[in-house]
């Protein structure tokens, strides 16, 4: 095999070398950074037209769509490919006119590469470079261990409310100053009750703002006070003094804004002329590090002109920013003690205490994908932009295809019942116009007799309103018997799929299953149709008639029953469900609910995942009722993840987002996760960290991860099926 092994320092003089020995037709067959620069394994056009001659018939009786050929012949020229490697390994190396870079600069390197893609400042940068000392053998585990150590955190996870006194939340304009009011006001409520709490609102400049505050507090049960413009906190001493914590939602003002001295002035006294009000720095995790610098620096200088101190800080709008890097950046460069991060409206769900080893894995993770499309774009540069473009060689990367392949293969056909239906969509996907259209619909075809060789157990339904940030509505999803989502789903119509716009007995597979999950309260006409039993996610403040009275689910949770503690798997990670119950009617009738109210904790740290209400029939079995509560839970990210992967495929085959072939893939992809997640057996780990090795990333499986992984596992499938176009005897083998 005339597969010959180049080496340089960098791409370009390798490149240069390849168009030397072997001409501007030449094959790439990998590429890869190494200790000494780069590696890079090629074979001249004329040994693969050899190599094509030589390649025998594939036999006639090979059935459509078997991988094994493929793979064994890749898998065949892989270990050729490394025993040369081997015998290279043994030769002297070619020399570069470029010194070789000692192991700790190599390190130093990659770190600094790193921090420019996480967005950090030179300043930060530094003192991450200083602390490489030596060599390290993971520059990202580095990164890891030094930034959860600088992130500030308290001692006391409750620190803000264990002294009590006067809290105020300061910031920006629309940086979340009123919604993060009421999360930690309910927070409190349910650690310390609501008689000790007084909330303060001295926004009288946004319209509905103060009405706003004042609905938060008649759910929770606290007292409420409004101060005008000019009021200051002395006026409230009197409704003070029985209060262990006032918690003061102050007007959002810029930083360059002259009126902020004046406000913040305003704040001085609190308690008696001698009583500080602790001041805590709201920051928008989705702000450019220039600018979140500017309001830290600027509200500090103000807080200390009126003989105020800003060391508190809480990190708000999570799920916006595209990265952390700039928010993580800030608070290491001032000292911020972070308390809590807010990633939502809910309340008081959307809010977590602060946890440096979450917060850095979600920026090392978008770190990640930054760094990889860089490495594309460069690729992109020196492939297509640069001059000797025209000379550039074919590119084919078979660095990825190992004995690994093959199985992870196997092993998704066989646990994951809808992985079949996956390959036809991302099949789909790859073509244009009427012809993706019509392999969509052969698509759902296929999708469609699939089911009928399962047994249908569930269904869940989704809201009516679209997935979030999209335009487009998760479909209706089955549930198979062993409770796997199966992430197939029923309609192809996208545009409505909530239980009030489709009429459920219409729907081809919905007459088999045994059990309905919705995501929303059914109508009462729908809930009179429903034969078989069934749970309705509901929102907290969702009224409901005990004893009497109408009143919000949440206020009732005082006086539910505590059942047993459940196991599950909760988002990749395992967690325990304390579950408590209470009879309810609803204002509108006289149907008879349990209401339930879950509280989704890590057994792993100190963290509440979801709080969540639901409704169901008061003369269903409750051990029934729970398990399908939990089936709920495990088929809770099916949204968010279908929204990641219908995005991530738009941007790579620059398609809309909308595109029906795309969404239907990304549901199937999402379901197909979901089923990877929650399979706890040994199998299911052991194929879970398989797919992770596969994409070359370590650490947990999250959900986020094996998305990625199984991108990767596709466009891996794609590209050999392109092998058809260099060796055509084995077509009839490639089919996948």
């Amino acid at each position: 095999m005339s597969v010959k092994r180049f080496l340089g320092p960098n791409k370009r003089d390798v490149m240069r070398q390849v168009r030397t020995a072997l001409g501007p037709e030449a094959m790439i067959l990998s590429s890869r950074h190494i200790d000494d620069g780069v590696e890079i394994l090629a074979m001249a056009d004329e040994a693969l037209s050899a190599l094509e001659a030589q390649a025998t018939p594939a036999p006639t009786t090979q059935p459509e769509g078997d991988f094994s050929a493929l793979a064994n012949r890749l898998l065949a020229e892989v270990q050729e490919m490394r025993s040369l490697i081997h015998q290279g390994s043994q030769t002297a190396p070619v020399k570069s006119s470029v010194p070789a870079a000692s192991p700790l600069e190599q390190t130093q390197n990659e770190l600094v590469r790193w921090a420019q893609a996480a967005g950090f400042s030179s300043a930060l940068t530094k003192n991450l470079l200083n602390a490489a000392k030596q060599e390290q053998e993971s520059v990202v585990d580095f990164i890891r261990s030094q930034l959860q150590g600088l992130i500030k955190t308290p001692e006391n996870p409750v620190d803000l409310f264990s002294e009590g006194g006067v809290l105020a939340l300061v910031g920006p304009t629309g940086v979340g100053k009123t919604t993060t009011t009421a999360k930690l006001a309910a927070h409190y409520v349910m650690q310390f009750g609501p008689e000790g709490l007084l909330l303060v609102t001295t926004d009288s400049y946004r319209i509905g703002a103060q009405e706003q505050l004042r609905i938060y507090a008649e759910l929770l049960g606290v007292e409420m006070v409004a101060l005008g413009e000019d009021d200051s906190l002395e006026t409230l001493t009197p409704k003070l003094r029985n209060k262990r914590l006032v918690l003061i939602d102050t007007v959002g003002m810029s930083q360059r804004d002259q009126r902020l001295t004046q406000r913040i002035g305003q704040l001085r006294l609190a308690q008696g002329a001698n009583s500080l009000t602790r001041l805590v720095l709201l920051l928008n995790g989705a702000s450019q590090r220039d600018t979140l610098y500017e309001v830290v620096e600027r509200f500090r200088a103000v807080a200390a002109d009126n003989g105020h101190r800003i060391h508190d800080c809480i990190v708000t709008k999570k799920d916006e920013a595209a990265q952390l890097g700039a928010a993580i950046d800030t608070l290491i460069q001032h000292d911020l003690t972070l308390h809590f991060v807010s990633y939502g409206q809910r309340v008081p769900e959307d809010m977590e205490l602060a946890n440096q080893e979450t917060l850095v894995d979600a920026l090392l993770d978008s770190t990640q994908r930054r760094l990889a499309e860089q490495e594309e774009f460069q690729s992109l540069y020196q492939t297509q932009l640069t001059p000797a473009s025209a000379e550039q060689p074919h590119r084919m990367n078979t660095s990825k295809v190992s004995a690994g392949f093959q199985k992870i293969y196997g092993a998704l056909h066989t646990q994951c019942p809808s992985f079949s239906v996956l390959e036809r969509a991302h099949d789909a996907c790859q073509q244009q116009g009427s012809e993706r259209e019509a392999l969509l619909a052969e698509t759902h075809k296929v999708a469609k007799q699939r089911l009928n060789d399962i047994d249908v157990a569930g269904i869940t339904w989704p809201k009516s309103t679209p997935v979030a940030r999209c335009k487009w509505h998760l479909p209706p999803l089955p549930i198979a018997n062993a409770g796997q989502l199966l992430g197939i789903p029923i309609v192809t119509d996208f545009s409505h799929q909530g239980m009030d716009d489709v009429a459920m007995h219409e729907l081809e597979h919905v007459h088999m299953a045994s059990y309905h999950l919705c995501s929303a309260l059914p109508s009462l006409t729908q809930r009179q149709g429903l034969e078989r039993p069934w749970v309705a996610v509901i929102n907290r403040n969702h009224r409901v008639t005990f004893e009497g009275k109408a009143m919000a689910a949440l206020k009732l949770q005082g006086r539910m029953h505590k059942q047993h503690l459940q196991s599950l798997r909760y988002r990749s990670e395992p967690a325990k469900l304390e579950l408590y119950q209470l009879p309810v009617t609803l204002p509108d009738s006289n149907e008879k609910f349990h209401l339930w109210f879950g509280l989704v904790k890590s057994t792993q740290r100190d963290t509440v995942f979801v709080r969540r209400h639901w409704l169901s029939p008061s003369t269903q079995d409750s051990s029934l009722t729970i398990q399908l509560l939990l089936e709920q839970l495990q088929v809770d990210e099916i949204a968010s993840l279908a929204r990641q992967a219908v995005q991530a495929l738009a941007h790579k085959l620059e398609s809309a987002n909308h595109d029906p072939a795309l969404i239907y893939c990304g549901v199937v992809m999402a379901g197909v996760i979901v089923q990877l997640d929650q399979d706890v057996s040994p199998a299911g780990q052991a194929l879970r960290q398989q797919l992770l090795a596969f994409s070359g990333r370590r650490g947990h499986a999250t959900s986020a991860k094996l998305l990625d992984a199984l991108m990767q596992l596709l466009d891996a499938r794609i590209a050999a099926t392109s092998l058809q176009a260099h060796i055509p005897s084995v077509a009839s083998e490639a089919v996948l």
